[in-house]
């Protein structure tokens, strides 16, 4: 007579199960039933009926296998919670593996079952199936053979046990011991001398290159009102209003907060004529062009093939105008500005700075 787990496994290849309780009556809940119905074979088996599975060399119920089958998908602790639940004893996350995938077919045998139990497995299955010449006597020389025989465990049963242990949080800890490591040795290390150490760290004000030419959308009267409040006003409104926020100097400052880079203040300028040191160039970190190239005659690089090999370039243009020819051939981005939507260049001065952030990184230039 073949073990109700064997039946079972049979069952579940081409019919279904159903739990029945005290009166005989079909239900779906596991902690009321008291009976097992292989309605294919047609046999019923009480569900403390012991199996030929074991674990620590005690046999598990019916039930036991049967409700791990039926929740084989949930995670640990899911399963722990819905076994309590239900009153059902859990079976351990590897013991599970085990059973489920030799119900499933995925394997022939038990890999973790303990006891003379799980020895019979291959016998009763043969007789489920209807082979009378399945039990037959073992070879003396292959019987010696599987008795030298060790089951191979995987590196996660071996590393985890019979817990599934989470490690999702070992890279924070490690980054957290790293920091605070890199910390301390930057104490350590100190520089000598105080004055020069706050030179060194001392934050770098990038510049950005704006053109001259008086057919630029962005020009040194409306750039700064434009970065700062997000707002575009023609540099030749006769709103009076609007001509009170133009801006009317040589060199004019706009400061931004970023969210990797930090807090930086930009120098704006229209030409190159105060670039009296190479630390200028070093500092340069975007060019705005107009198309033209005369505007690069006195630029560390005239060519613009050098020039935005180096610096990011930028091209301001209203949206549906043409976009000149040379632009085309540059590595610049282009920013359409919508020329009477006005609510629109929020949205344009955001998209600007995150692509300006993306430089600065790549410079290595960094805020407070």
């Amino acid at each position: 007579m073949s073990d109700a787990l064997t039946l079972l496994k049979k069952e579940l290849k081409s019919g279904s199960a159903q739990l029945l309780d005290a009166s005989g009556s079909t239900t779906d809940d596991i902690g009321v039933a008291t009976t097992l119905h292989l309605t294919k074979l047609d046999q019923k088996f009480s569900l403390e009926e012991p199996t030929i599975y074991s674990v620590a060399d005690s046999p598990i119920s019916l039930k036991v296998a049967y409700f791990s089958w039926l929740n084989k998908d949930l995670g640990r602790e899911d399963f722990t919670n819905a076994a309590n639940e239900k009153n059902v004893e859990p079976l351990g996350f590897v013991h599970r593996s085990d059973l489920c995938s030799w119900l499933d077919g995925s394997k022939n045998e038990f890999e973790l079952s303990s006891g003379a139990q799980s020895s019979s497995v291959a016998k009763d299955e043969d007789v489920v199936m209807g082979d009378a010449s399945a039990v037959k006597e073992v070879d003396p020389f292959l019987k010696s053979v599987l008795s030298k025989e060790r089951n191979i465990v995987d590196h996660n049963t071996s590393l985890r046990g019979n817990k599934n242990v989470d490690f999702s949080n070992a890279g924070e800890i490690c980054k957290l011991v790293y920091l605070q490591e890199k910390k301390g040795s930057k104490r350590v290390t100190e520089p000598e001398s105080a004055s020069s150490s706050k030179k060194s760290k001392r934050p770098v004000t990038p510049i950005i290159l704006i053109s001259p030419s008086a057919s630029a959308l962005l020009t040194m009267a409306n750039i700064k009102c434009f970065l700062e409040q997000g707002t575009y006003i023609d540099p030749n409104t006769t709103d009076p209003e609007q001509q009170k926020l133009l801006n009317h100097a040589d060199l004019t400052t706009v400061t931004h907060v970023f969210p990797r880079v930090g807090k930086l203040s930009f120098m704006i300028v229209n030409n190159t004529d105060k670039f009296t040191k190479s630390e200028y160039w070093d500092r340069t970190c975007a060019v705005f062009t107009t198309g033209q190239t005369w505007q690069f005659k006195n630029y560390k690089w005239s060519k613009p093939s050098e020039l935005f090999s180096n610096l990011k370039g930028y091209y301001f243009h209203f949206e549906k105008e043409p976009i000149p020819s040379t632009v085309k051939e540059w590595n610049v981005e282009v920013v359409g500005l919508d020329k009477y939507k006005r609510f629109k260049d929020a949205v344009v001065l955001n998209s600007f700075w995150d692509s300006l952030e993306r430089a600065l990184v790549a410079k290595g230039i960094k805020g407070q």
